[in-house]
């Protein structure tokens, strides 16, 4: 913007269309008279303040039950986190109780708590090995 005071021009300002400060203050009022302001009505902003708070509310009470959710399905793994320990304690007591019915002097105690002994000569039957081309065309037949 090209400012230039009138004292300095000796031609007529308003007819050759230089600006000078109170031409520009006559066109800064002009605008700001020209803005219109817009005012709400109180039944339109409590309309909006009533939206506000129920969409508030209702994202208040979204955020409580995901966060039961969440609570619940916690809840649901440190059951089946328990469940896991009580079956891998199980599993390690029958590997252990395995381990122990394979030696050799717990079966004959228990053989002879049973009342069993050792097989006599005519109950024992001796069986040929046979090859792996034979044993390949050898199939169960229920």
């Amino acid at each position: 913007m090209l400012m230039m005071s009138a004292n300095s021009v000796n031609y007529n300002a308003e007819s050759r269309g230089i600006y000078t400060r109170d031409r520009q203050l006559e066109h800064r009022s002009n605008l700001l008279s020209q803005v219109k302001t817009k005012k709400i009505s109180q039944g339109v902003l409590l309309l909006i303040i009533i939206l506000a708070s129920i969409m508030l509310f209702f994202a208040c009470a979204g955020m409580l039950y995901f966060k039961s959710v969440i609570a619940e399905v916690q809840m649901d793994i440190n059951d089946v986190n328990s469940e896991i320990r009580i079956i891998e304690q199980d599993n390690s007591r029958l590997m252990a109780e395995m381990i122990n019915a394979v030696n050799i002097d717990s079966i004959r105690i228990s053989a002879s708590s049973m009342g069993m002994t050792l097989p006599q000569a005519y109950q024992v039957e001796h069986v040929d090995m046979l090859s792996s081309e034979e044993s390949t065309a050898l199939y169960l037949v229920d």
